[in-house]
This record gives structure tokens, C-alpha cells and sequence, in this order.
């Protein structure tokens, strides 16, 4: 049984002639006519009264027919919804970002996207870095844009960018009264870190803040919005680790609370990764290529 066997029948019922049916798809009668006594082989039924004029189909016949043209329909579907898939100015996109960047450069690319692109949707889902791993593990993220993964087998990573993570630390009481550009200005004793940085320090064998020997650090993890520990120093004072790009997407009102330490930094590279053998490969890159001027533009 094949494709052409079940348009041919259809063909068949609608014009009610063998001779007609075959000009209607472009065959040689006798080619139509073999086909059809194959098919009927094949099913061991009779789908055509041939003994009656017009050609009428028999009460099984009746059957097939209705099913093969359900089957004929759901091909159709197919062949749309791959050329749907084909098609990447119409399309949804689930994307995973990195928590400590989502806030400062995910408002302006997608404005930015979405100007160029009305017609591509995202789905964004700001995450921690075992959160983005688990849901690209079980495809429920088309891409994401991270640091990086411990376990890297099965992901294809495409670096966009470095970025900085400088030490922050707030203004708000008795250290206003420090000279800025004195290191110890910085509350090490009261140093909040968002959770994904405690194995990234380790990982890069960071110990810039222990070099700091005159405090007693009370280091603290929080798993969860960089934003919200941000928002804590500010009101509580003590010192977190921001990146760079806070700096270059936001006023001056936005950190006028906050002092830089430019000494105590971290560099990190910045990767969209994504599944190997991705379906969705044109509208990846073109991802990628609008992600790359963005953050281009924003460390600028």
C-alpha cells in the first residue's frame, strides 16, 4: 500500500470513471487501473463495484475510502507542519537564561528582537545553572544562555561573550565615611553570593576574597534572584558580586548606592548552548547572531 494508491481510489469515487480518474492524476490509465487491483489484493476486498456505470463503491469500499482520505488529510498535516518548522520567522522559542544576567540584558534584546522579529515568540525561563541543565537534559529548553555545565557531553556551546562580575558592596551606613578607593571599604563580613557562585569560585580557584585577612567573612549563599540580593545589600548593607553589564543598561540612580571594587573580579565566558542535532539550526544562529550584537551593545 502507498500514497498514490489511496489518492488514486479517492480519484476514483469522485469521478466514477477509471479512464477519467487516471486523467485527473496524471497516469496512464492502465497504470491507474494496476494499482487499484493491487491495493485491493493487498486489503482482499473489492472497493469498486466495477460491473455497475458510473463505477460506485462497494459497502467495504465504502469504508476504505472514508479512511483514506482521513489518512491523505493527516499527510497534508505533516507536510504543513514541517514547512511550518522550515519557516523560522514563525516561531516559538524556549529560552533558558542565567539568572545573574536575565535582569540586566534580557528587557533590552528581546525589545530589540522583537522590533526586527514580531513574529518569533520566546519563552523565557530565568534559572539557576542545574535548573538550565536538568531542563535542557529533558528538551524542555530549545537553548540556553549560561555559563557553563560540569557535564558538557551532548550540548553544543557557542561563546557570545566575557563578562565581568565585579564586587559590590553598599553605601549605606558607617561606610560612607570610608575613603572610596580604600580596599577594606568593602563589607567582607557580610558577604552575600548568589548559590551558583559557590561552585564557580571553586571551580576557577578563586580566593580573592579570603586574601582579606583582617575580617572574619561571614559568607552566605542565596539561592536565587541576583536582583534580590541586590535589593538586601542595599537595605542591610554588606558586598555581592554583580556583573558588569549592570553598570552599562541601567542610570546612575540605579547603583548610586553601590561602590565597585574593580580589584576583586571574576571573568567569565558566556555561552549559548543547545542541544546537538537541534531541529531548529537557522533560527539558533539567527539567535545567536542578535544575542551577540546585544551584548555587544550593552558592554559597550
Amino acid at each position: 500500500m502507498n500514497i498514490n494508491q489511496l489518492k488514486y481510489i479517492l480519484a476514483i469515487k469522485d469521478q466514477q470513471h477509471i479512464t477519467r480518474a487516471a486523467d485527473k492524476c496524471c497516469v496512464a490509465q492502465p497504470t491507474l487501473s494496476r494499482e487499484l487491483q493491487k491495493l485491493e489484493k493487498e486489503l482482499d476486498i473489492m472497493i469498486f463495484d466495477r460491473s455497475r456505470s458510473p463505477i460506485v463503491p462497494t459497502a467495504k469500499g465504502e469504508k476504505v475510502l472514508i479512511i483514506a482520505k482521513e489518512i491523505l488529510h493527516k499527510i497534508k498535516e505533516l507536510e504543513n507542519c514541517a514547512k511550518d518548522e522550515n519557516d523560522i520567522y514563525h516561531h516559538t522559542f524556549n529560552l533558558g537564561v542565567w539568572t545573574c544576567l536575565a535582569p540586566y540584558f534580557l528587557p533590552f534584546f528581546l525589545k530589540l528582537f522583537a522590533d526586527k522579529y514580531p513574529n518569533i515568540r520566546f519563552n523565557i525561563f530565568e534559572l539557576n545553572l542545574i535548573q538550565l541543565q536538568k531542563k535542557l537534559h529533558n528538551n524542555s529548553l530549545d537553548a540556553c544562555i549560561t555559563y557553563s555545565f560540569k557535564d558538557q557531553s551532548g550540548y553544543y556551546e557557542s561563546k557570545l561573550y566575557d563578562e565581568t562580575f565585579f564586587a559590590y558592596t553598599s553605601l549605606k551606613g558607617n561606610t560612607c565615611q570610608l575613603e572610596r578607593k580604600d580596599v577594606n571599604f568593602f563589607h567582607f563580613h557580610k558577604l552575600i553570593l548568589q548559590y551558583d557562585f559557590e561552585s564557580i569560585l571553586k571551580e576557577i580557584n578563586y580566593n580573592g576574597f579570603e586574601t582579606h585577612k583582617d575580617f572574619s567573612i561571614d559568607l552566605s549563599y542565596q539561592n536565587g534572584s541576583i536582583e534580590t540580593i541586590r535589593k538586601i545589600i542595599q537595605i542591610n548593607g554588606g558586598t555581592t558580586i554583580l556583573p558588569s553589564v549592570i553598570i552599562n543598561k541601567h542610570d546612575k540612580n540605579y547603583i548610586n548606592h553601590l561602590m565597585i571594587n574593580q580589584q576583586l573580579k571574576v571573568t567569565l565566558p558566556i555561552k549559548l548552548v543547545s542541544p546537538r542535532f537541534f531541529e531548529k539550526k537557522e533560527l539558533l544562529l539567527l539567535i545567536k547572531k542578535e544575542l551577540k550584537n546585544s551584548f555587544r551593545f550593552s558592554v559597550n
